[in-house]
């Protein structure tokens, strides 16, 4: 196996590039749109606004990182709570410190997979459903808020990522029972 190829390598620098990309558009339009003044000298920022603006980009990077998103935003509420009125870009970023550790998990565990299979084809057929993954969470993202409210990106990137555990779970015990039989 060529070193430059393993997942372990390419999935944490590739993701969390896409992470700061599409999240940090996603917070600037989210500014750029909830700067505008509102009423009188007030922003939309002073609005219900704030609970209702989530730019696709932005629900996409948090679809795509949900485990490392939900555990970046529990340590970055102590971080408000010490210092009030940070921009969301500097209170979100504990998100990227945990991206990479994500996908370096995922790409050790498909670098096992795939090493364990020694088959040709099984680097390919991880590269579509890593490709179809990326599809079903840029779906989810292009949910309309109608469904399930505002906040919609959560819910659906918990329930894809609660399917993914469920696959690899499945996939490992798979694999444990042909060894076992073999």
């Amino acid at each position: 196996m060529v070193p430059g190829n393993q997942f372990r390598r390419i999935l944490p620098v590739s993701q969390t590039a896409l992470a700061m990309f599409f999240g940090g558009w996603g917070l600037w339009i989210r500014n750029s749109i909830l700067s505008q003044p509102f009423f009188g000298n007030s922003t939309l920022w002073n609005s219900t606004a704030s609970f209702h603006v989530w730019p696709w980009p932005f629900k996409f990077a948090a679809i795509v990182n949900m485990p490392a998103f939900l555990v970046g935003f529990l340590l970055s509420w102590p971080l408000d709570a010490i210092r009030r009125g940070l921009p969301e870009s500097v209170a979100l970023s504990p998100v990227l410190l945990f991206t990479p550790l994500l996908w370096y998990l995922l790409g050790s565990w498909l670098d096992k997979r795939s090493s364990a299979g020694k088959d040709k084809g099984a680097r390919k057929r991880e590269w579509v459903l890593l490709l179809l993954f990326m599809a079903v969470c840029a779906a989810a993202a292009s949910i309309s808020p109608r469904a399930w409210g505002y906040t919609n990106y959560l819910e659906f990137g918990a329930l894809i990522w609660i399917a993914v555990a469920i696959g690899i779970t499945t996939s490992a015990a798979m694999r444990k029972r042909e060894s076992k039989l073999a």
